[in-house]
């Protein structure tokens, strides 16, 4: 799970340079094998950092159960 979330990660930071914009919200969503879904956000300051948004969205998704529950 962690990889995917850095190559996402890395993804979007490089649409944002591309465009010249910045991230200040990230959101995960998570769904379970049950099809019951969570989602979390984080607000904090403008970035396209890759390692800034892959920091916050590891965060965030140890606030869920993923990886413990199917």
């Amino acid at each position: 799970i962690r990889r995917e979330i850095a190559e996402m990660a890395g993804d979007a930071a490089a649409w944002l340079a591309r465009r010249g914009l910045f991230a200040r919200t990230v959101v995960i969503k998570v769904r379970y094998s049950d099809f019951e879904t969570v989602t979390r956000s984080h607000t904090d300051a403008p970035t396209r950092d890759a390692a800034a948004l892959v920091a916050r969205a590891q965060a965030l998704l140890d606030k869920t159960d993923a990886g413990t529950r199917p």
